[in-house]
């Protein structure tokens, strides 16, 4: 079978992490088993006090849960969007970008 070729994703979000630690290095398997860094497609519409988010925005993965301890804390990741800078979303919630790009071709 003939391999296709990938569109190359979009260039990543410029954002910088307000609140890096030293668990979120770079090079860390996080839940999921993504990595900082990594673009991610969210998978649901959220409106918060602190921003929004819609279904099929690209964001950035920028470590583990943080501030929240509650349950399932551990199967959250923190991820920058652009409407929203600082969001535990469980990893259900979002998909790898490259992923979303990979199922749309089908």
């Amino acid at each position: 079978p003939r391999e296709r070729k990938r569109a190359p994703p979009p260039p990543l979000l410029q954002l910088e992490s307000e609140d890096a630690s030293p668990e979120s290095a770079a090079g860390v398997l996080l839940p999921g088993g993504f990595m900082v860094g990594d673009q991610v497609v969210s998978l649901v519409d959220f409106d918060g006090s602190r921003g929004v988010i819609s279904k099929g925005e690209v964001g950035v993965v920028q470590g583990p849960c943080r501030g929240y301890s509650g349950s399932g804390s551990t199967a959250r990741l923190n991820c920058r969007f652009a409407g929203h800078p600082n969001i535990n979303l469980k990893v259900a919630q979002i998909q790898r970008y490259a992923e979303q790009s990979e199922a749309e071709q089908l």
